[in-house]
């Protein structure tokens, strides 16, 4: 059957992500991209010769190659994910393949040919798996690597040569006989392993995991694969017997996907306040939010508004301090924000979201710049951005902020976690962690690693914090005030590993108070 998991990841995970490579079907994405092309191109095969002939037939399909390459390139420079998970930009890579296999390309006769055929080959691969990095994938970047197996496989059409025999090596074809079963569990493994214990993996544990996969794909090779194919059982009766499993299973899955939260399961519990981000989130760092008037623009005097809040998700989180602080002084609150959206940074040119590019975000800066140009209104400019480094189109961009003489302020990135408390603390109360307890269960999951979040902050601390200081901007640091991560009344102030929940953001309004009232006499009229 055509697999379709390539259009559900291209819908939900960025392959080169953080955080995505503990999922443990993700690898299924390629195997629905072979089932398409091998369904697609026998047909474009026949379609071509037929109508056609050999001869045009070729060069159509050699065409199709051609176009499926190019769209990749141009895929991968504006929509990235799509570029990566589906058959229209991969099938040149698969067609390579074909076009050697009905025979387009005259086969090489004399040795010194197969021979270098076949080295630049194997170099080619090797180069690849050294200097190809990640992203960019595939377009131009792929020829490489798929140019390099084309010509292995192009030059062992006599099976002879160094390359071809080292390969044929009894080891390397015993690999190559459960290698389908082998990528089926390797992913599965890894992922389940990250998930549980974390995402660092040791030699000692990439070495058990290479020697479990291996063991089980043996397994796998040997009795479900094996007997299948050579199974004299009537097709009507496999076909009943695979459908049967695959409905217990998703019955089976969705069982377990609406407990995942039960007492049997976890003993650890979420609140919703915890985890939640602000209730204006998902409508004012949403797109279009920054231009949503009646929603994002809180407070008495819309049309005249003397607050605005700019920046990415790590300015969004201080929404509910910055209403309350606004609140307390009679002052309305302009929210332009965008998740993932360096808002307010000048000059960065093509901006990526999810692997596509995001025009939106592009445009809300030029958006800035004029609002702060024509809203006269405007008394205080809040900035946020995640742990700030420094470059040049951040230094004018202050700059020209700076211009304006609105009474400007930074705030601040908080504690970070190394992976998302709650998470951490649901594995730590997982059924299975009473027989297979973590290492780090002795830690408090909620506890804050000032060393770690010193390292992801030292740029900010020394170089982003005294540009602002000699340009007069104020830098609000939450961090002092966040230790403990708790707030009066104990309720934990952060939703993952970085983002404050509501009760942290309202945790801050007093200081922020404290803070603007002792630096806004500082400020010129």
């Amino acid at each position: 059957s055509a697999q379709i998991s390539n259009f559900f990841f291209a819908g939900e995970v960025d392959y080169f992500a953080t955080g995505f490579d503990s999922a443990p079907l993700l690898h299924t994405w390629s195997l629905g991209i072979e089932e398409q092309f091998y369904l697609i191109w026998p047909l474009l095969l026949i379609a071509a010769h037929k109508l056609l002939g050999a001869a045009r037939g070729n060069l159509i399909l050699i065409a199709i190659f051609i176009a499926s390459l190019i769209t990749s390139e141009y895929l991968v420079r504006t929509d990235a994910m799509s570029a990566f998970y589906h058959l229209h930009s991969r099938a040149w890579e698969l067609a390579i393949g074909g076009i050697i296999a009905i025979g387009c390309i005259p086969k090489l006769n004399k040795q010194l040919y197969i021979e270098i055929a076949s080295i630049l080959g194997l170099s080619l691969i090797l180069a690849s798996a050294l200097f190809i990095e990640k992203g960019n994938f595939p377009g131009v970047n792929a020829i490489a690597p798929c140019l390099g197996a084309a010509l292995i496989i192009y030059s062992a059409q006599h099976k002879t040569g160094n390359v071809h025999n080292i390969l044929s090596n009894k080891v390397l074809i015993f690999c190559g006989l459960i290698s389908y079963s082998l990528y089926l569990w390797h992913w599965p493994i890894i992922a389940f392993y990250k998930s549980y214990f974390g995402a660092e993996l040791s030699l000692q544990v990439q070495l058990g995991i290479a020697l479990s996969s291996f063991i089980i794909a043996f397994l796998s090779y040997r009795y479900i694969e094996q007997p299948f194919r050579t199974s004299k059982q009537k097709p009507l009766k496999v076909i009943l017997i695979g459908a049967l499993v695959i409905i217990i299973s998703i019955i089976f899955s969705n069982i377990l996907k609406n407990q995942d939260k039960a007492d049997w399961r976890v003993s650890y519990k979420l609140e919703e306040s915890v985890v939640s981000a602000h209730s204006l989130d998902k409508i004012c760092s949403a797109e279009g939010g920054a231009y949503d008037k009646e929603h994002c623009i809180i407070g008495a005097n819309k049309d005249s508004y003397e607050v605005i809040l700019v920046g990415d998700s790590f300015a969004s989180h201080y929404t509910p301090t910055i209403l309350q602080w606004a609140k307390n002084r009679g002052l309305t609150v302009r929210l332009f924000m965008r998740g993932a959206c360096r808002t307010w940074i000048e000059n960065e040119g093509t901006r990526i979201k999810a692997g596509k590019v995001d025009q939106y975000c592009m445009d809300l800066t030029p958006a800035f710049y004029d609002t702060l140009e024509n809203d006269k209104s405007i008394k205080y400019v809040f900035l946020g951005l995640k742990a700030p480094g420094l470059n040049d189109n951040i230094r004018s961009s202050l700059e020209k902020i700076a211009s304006y003489n609105k009474r400007t302020y930074f705030l601040g990135t908080g504690p970070l976690f190394k992976e998302n408390p709650h998470e951490c603390q649901i594995k730590n109360n997982l059924m299975i962690s009473k027989i297979l307890p973590l290492k780090n269960a002795e830690n408090n999951c909620m506890d804050i690693d000032l060393d770690y979040t010193n390292k992801k902050l030292a740029t900010t601390n020394n170089a982003f914090i005294p540009l602002l200081k000699n340009l007069g901007i104020p830098y609000f640091d939450p961090l002092p005030i966040m230790q403990p991560p708790y707030d009066k009344n104990n309720n934990f102030m952060f939703m993952d590993d970085g983002h404050m929940n509501k009760h942290g953001a309202l945790h801050l309004v007093p200081y922020l108070d404290n803070f603007t009232n002792s630096n806004d006499n500082n400020f010129g009229e």
